[in-house]
């Protein structure tokens, strides 16, 4: 098997599609300019190994995705983690493998279903690990081919086609502090070799993100070793409070840039790459950040409900929500990697979640439900004073489904114009969904409001519920705006192909 690369001078800089046929020995690769280019190998990844080598389909540490030659047949590898995924289809002789949603509908002449209404239920499984969530996606091909997703794992292509592989499972002794810190400093500082060897064409650097929670100020300490000494940090939390990671950025010696929560809305179109990776959206607030993520690699402390005190493990990459999820196509565009700290060695035979429990850790361990000892140990030991980190649980994350924070001005005026061609043609199908999604909503609005006029724990547990506040408010529009947010995107890898 051979590449035949292609240029696609118009495309984000890191999308690539991988398209031929299974009985044919070359692949023609269509990609941005960012990716990577070899004749055993093409990719826009890092991982923890020399880059020489390109030995990225051999380990459990990789980010970003590529495809490796090897044996005699292809693996295509993703990201090991659940933010980002390898998108693929077949009719068992042709096939096409991307990085990219919209870049593989646009390639393969394959559309989403505008009148589909469950397209974020559908992301939303990611959360439910590896075992449960959605694979298919509602979309129509000409030759009726299925759309897949595959997070996580790999896929082979030899002779037989195109199959499912686990990525390679490593063994190691990571019950103890000592243990799981060396590993994760080790990992970053072979991870850093990697990203700035000197053989690539365009080396990475480090951004990380610092906020006054547990997850980024811990990642951040523990990869200075590594080399990293500049973080952003979002510098509000939704609702307005302040989420600036100032203070703990001083102490860790870490330049900090400064992003306000709501610069994304003075760019054109900003939602539509995130809406088109998972129709949530939530990561938008990155936007506003883009001037300094290209070239990069994000360092962030998604997933880390792996350094929560729990009583099990997390081996199937479970999550309590998908953010970071929609980064997955809009690192493309912008051009960075995205490398969730919390999920480096998750499936190491399960040993992460004992070291918060164990007797050594107590000492940094707090009688409440929102602790994390091990992110508070480590923070302790780089000088940061407790009180400056986790006093509550904030979050930036942009509620698109909220009708009281939905899209800006000029991608609204955008949606509503097709929101009205889309009634024109399916009348039926999206005002009954619309007025369904109004039911629900009131319905669960005046339980909310109701639970906020009587005492006791269980009405606080449905004023603070977060699926009922959802529901509550979510806009009878949000439902159509994946099929909005893809039709535009596709169309920017339509333009050349």
């Amino acid at each position: 098997m051979s590449f035949a690369y292609r240029l696609m001078p118009a495309w984000p800089s890191l999308a690539w599609v991988a398209c031929g046929h299974r009985r044919r020995p070359s692949i023609e690769v269509l990609h941005g300019s960012g990716v990577v280019r070899a004749d055993d190998w093409f990719g826009e990844v890092v991982w923890d190994a020399p880059y020489e080598a390109a030995a990225f389909d051999q380990t459990d540490l990789v980010y970003g995705s590529g495809a490796r030659k090897r044996d005699g047949g292809v693996t295509f590898v993703s990201a090991s983690h659940t933010m980002d995924r390898l998108v693929w289809s077949s009719d068992g002789e042709t096939f096409w493998v991307s990085n990219s949603l919209p870049a593989l509908l646009a390639v393969s002449d394959t559309t989403v279903d505008p009148v589909y209404p469950h397209y974020p239920r559908d992301f939303t499984t990611m959360t439910l690990g590896l075992s449960e969530y959605e694979r298919e996606v509602a979309a129509t091909s000409p030759a009726s081919r299925t759309v897949r997703l595959l997070y996580h794992d790999n896929l082979r292509l030899d002779e037989h086609g195109l199959q499912v592989v686990a990525k390679p499972t490593i063994e190691r002794d990571l019950s103890t502090y000592a243990s799981y810190r060396r590993f994760l400093e080790a990992a970053l500082q072979r991870c850093a070799a990697n990203m700035a060897d000197a053989r690539r064409r365009q080396p990475y650097a480090w951004m990380g993100t610092v906020s006054t929670g547990f997850d980024s100020p811990t990642a951040a300490a523990l990869a200075r070793a590594a080399g990293l000494n500049e973080a952003l940090t979002i510098t509000s939390a939704r609702g307005g409070a302040s989420d600036s990671g100032d203070a703990i950025a001083e102490y860790l010696g870490v330049a900090l840039h400064r992003v306000a929560r709501d610069a994304w809305r003075a760019t054109a179109f900003p939602e539509v790459p995130f809406l088109a990776a998972d129709a949530k959206g939530e990561d938008v607030y990155f936007r506003g950040a883009e001037s300094l993520l290209r070239g990069r690699v994000l360092l962030t402390g998604y997933g880390a409900g792996a350094w929560a005190r729990r009583e099990a493990p997390l081996t199937e990459i479970r999550r309590g929500d998908q953010s970071g999820l929609s980064l997955t196509e809009y690192r493309l565009w912008a051009g960075f990697i995205n490398m969730p700290l919390p999920t480096f060695g998750l499936r190491s035979g399960g040993g992460i979640y004992r070291v918060s429990l164990s007797d050594e850790m107590q000492a940094w361990a707090r009688p409440r439900s929102y602790d994390k000892p091990f992110c508070r140990r480590v923070l302790t030991e780089a000088g940061v004073p407790d009180g400056l980190y986790a006093t509550e649980n904030k979050a930036a994350s942009v509620l698109l489904f909220d009708r009281r924070s939905f899209l800006s001005e000029t991608s609204l005026a955008d949606f509503e114009a097709y929101l009205a061609r889309l009634r024109g043609t399916n009348r039926a199908e999206v005002v009954g969904q619309q007025l369904r999604t109004r039911a629900r909503s009131l319905a669960a609005r005046t339980v909310v409001e109701g639970a906020g006029r009587l005492p006791g724990a269980f009405a606080h547990r449905l004023r603070h519920s977060g699926r009922l506040n959802e529901t509550a408010y979510q806009d009878a529009r949000y439902d159509y705006l994946f099929a909005w947010a893809t039709e535009h995107a596709v169309a920017r890898y339509r333009q050349t192909v």
